[in-house]
């Protein structure tokens, strides 16, 4: 029941959605049907934009300094990244979300150029029989056996997945150790997955997101056209906003997990 009342209700855009609904719904017996009508169209067409999406993401990606293509960072354990879902095909075989591929894939690349182990992480959010996020995408990319990959298998969200990384990286580095990682993950997901980790005690030197090795210009005139992509990058950008404040009102972070390490 919860699932489908996020879903219907509170996911972007089904806000707008629902004061267009209303705005139809009463029309001209009421006055603010139109201001109502006028208001979500605009929100619609500007929450559709890429440019939108691009603005929304830049402040959750720069939490942490990006990685430098040609300096690496000093002291660093581990890659880590974050698996972003897996889905169960008709035949009931589990398979690796394209998101999560790609993660992947720029985590190893990161992970060949730094020459520090690699973490994968990500447990079973889904539950059931849902196996483990790493397990299935070490298994469809053959990570299998390699000395530099470990699995972090149990976290079922960015806080868990925290705590487990810093347990992980303490069994595996000495004492005096750093614990300093490179976190490879989407633009959207850096602040609330760095928070995390950091929330734990776990030094996050500098982020690699998806797009690292992408040399391909920047945004052109599409980017200030509504399209079906825009409309799904603002909603995973304010998915994460929504998910931040959660986390805050639980106090799995701080707000201090949030700040730029500059500034904290």
């Amino acid at each position: 029941m919860r699932e489908i009342i996020i879903d219907s209700f509170v996911f972007w855009p089904m806000p707008v959605v629902w004061l267009l609904v209303i705005a139809l719904t009463f029309g001209r017996r009421w006055r603010w049907s139109r201001l109502m009508f006028g208001l979500a169209t605009l929100l619609l067409v500007v929450g559709s934009l890429p440019i939108t999406a691009r603005l929304l993401t830049m402040p959750l990606a720069a939490v942490v300094p990006p990685l430098d293509p040609v300096m690496a960072p000093a002291g660093v354990a581990a890659v880590v990244v974050a698996t972003a879902g897996s889905f169960r095909d008709a035949a009931g075989d589990w398979h690796s979300e394209t998101a999560t591929l790609r993660r992947v894939v720029v985590a190893r690349l990161v992970r060949e150029r730094l020459g520090v182990p690699l973490i994968v992480a990500g447990g079973a959010p889904k539950g059931d029989d849902q196996p483990p996020e790493a397990l299935t995408a070490v298994r469809d990319l053959d990570l299998f056996g390699l000395p530099f990959v470990q699995r972090e298998d149990a976290g079922r969200n960015s806080t868990e997945t925290g705590t487990n990384v810093a347990a992980l990286l303490r069994n595996v580095t000495a004492p005096s150790t750093s614990t300093a990682v490179v976190l490879v993950t989407a633009h959207t997901h850096v602040a609330r997955m760095a928070a995390a980790l950091r929330h734990a005690d776990v030094h996050v030197a500098a982020v690699a997101t998806t797009d690292f090795f992408d040399n391909s210009p920047g945004p052109g005139p599409s980017a200030f056209l509504p399209s079906i992509k825009g409309l799904l990058q603002v909603g995973g950008a304010l998915y994460e906003y929504v998910g931040i404040v959660w986390y805050l009102a639980r106090g799995a972070i701080d707000i201090s997990d949030l700040l730029p390490p500059d500034d904290r």
